[in-house]
């Protein structure tokens, strides 16, 4: 029982970073309001012109990589 609560856990962490990850190519959830600092950061961000597609593709390898149980520990 222990074993498939833990699978069924770590699937939906696996979908979780990848639908974060594919949010950041194609912004189908809207994003919150940000106050003037974040404001900035993300200015500064963005800014930098390959940190998202970084991290986006970071996240899509990692959630799909945890959802499968022979790489979750490489995950």
């Amino acid at each position: 029982m222990k074993n498939k609560i833990l699978t069924v856990l770590c699937v939906l962490f696996g979908l979780m970073m990848l639908n974060a990850g594919l949010n950041k190519f194609f912004n189908y959830m809207p994003m919150p309001e940000m106050s003037e600092e974040m404001m900035h950061v993300m200015g500064a961000l963005v800014a930098i012109k390959w940190i998202f597609p970084l991290v986006a593709i970071i996240e899509i390898i990692g959630g799909i990589l945890i959802a499968i149980p022979k790489t979750r520990a490489l995950g």
